[in-house]
């Protein structure tokens, strides 16, 4: 793809002429290791290892276009004649390019984000969605799903560039629904940014990775990107009714116009009414539409029934 393409629609500071300088991209990395001929190259800022301290091992390899945010880095790429731009995030501008680069997505996408409960979520849905004859997909922690094949993938919300990768090869498998995790750190590291997302569910919220997001209200705030960042213009939420956070989050996505969908025993779409044990399954009552329904559901636990209703 020529280079104009993948920088179309991209906000940062330039002096391209592309009219002059308009390569063929062979394709993009953020890890200098696995460069080749024709490469962008994106200088990322990560915990442990800082991408602009790479850029020459990045264009010895063979990358011809580099993307940076830190400006001390614009002297070698000056002298060595690379041609490069400047952003403030280069994690937002690798979702953009990657997004441009692989340009197909499936029709209708969902994500998934809570601190428990996303990847039998993103299981059940997927099994409804098989049951109802439509070819579907799931990706996160137990991989990517495809009806019996599974691949294991490296991380819960996988990078920009490979998740935008799988989305463009599922839609040329002609699959037309996928639902994927979005953890709290994909989010914060906008990596599922670009990704045309038409449901988002929420399951819990609670005092968990503390350790990355500091406190909180940071790691409340990571989950909000969904609807905030994501979430389709007239995309819906689909929202635990009984966590403490539920009434803060139906307010943000009113104030975004979002619509709304509710569930657990507080809800007024899909109100769960009882639920009752057996040695091997659930009996689970609910009332949707004013109709009530009982269904059995083969898996134990609370927390499975609230899955069960958020899929």
């Amino acid at each position: 793809m020529l280079l104009s393409n993948i920088l179309q629609n991209v906000q940062a500071r330039h002096q391209l002429d592309l009219k002059k300088f308009n390569p063929l991209i062979k394709g993009i990395s953020f890890n200098s290791k696995i460069v080749k001929k024709n490469f962008i190259f994106v200088a990322i800022k990560g915990d442990k290892f800082d991408g602009h301290q790479f850029i020459n091992e990045a264009i010895n390899k063979g990358a011809i276009f580099i993307i940076v945010e830190n400006k001390k880095s614009i002297t070698q790429l000056i002298e060595k004649k690379i041609n490069f731009i400047i952003t403030k995030n280069t994690r937002n501008l690798l979702s953009k390019i990657s997004s441009n680069f692989f340009q197909n997505q499936p029709k209708f996408l969902s994500a998934v984000t809570g601190t428990n409960g996303k990847t039998s979520v993103c299981h059940i849905t997927k099994e409804i969605w098989d049951l109802c004859n439509i070819k579907s997909a799931s990706i996160g922690t137990i991989g990517l799903i495809i009806k019996q094949y599974r691949k294991s993938l490296s991380l819960t919300t996988l990078d920009s560039i490979q998740l935008h990768k799988i989305l463009d090869n599922l839609y040329k498998k002609e699959i037309q629904k996928v639902c994927m995790e979005a953890s709290s750190h994909g989010l914060e590291q906008s990596r599922i940014n670009n990704v045309r997302i038409n449901t988002a569910g929420f399951t819990n919220i609670s005092h968990d990775h503390l350790d990355y997001h500091k406190n909180f209200n940071l790691y409340f705030q990571s989950k909000m990107k969904l609807i905030k960042n994501i979430l389709n213009e007239n995309g819906t939420a689909v929202i635990n009714a009984d966590i403490p956070e539920s009434k803060k989050i139906q307010k943000l996505c009113k104030k975004l116009k979002k619509k709304i969908i509710t569930y657990g025993f507080k809800s007024k779409d899909l109100r769960l009414l009882n639920y009752q044990n057996t040695d091997e399954h659930q009996e689970v009552s609910i009332k949707y539409r004013n109709k009530n329904f009982i269904f059995k559901l083969p898996l134990l636990g609370e927390f499975q029934v609230y899955n069960a209703l958020c899929s």
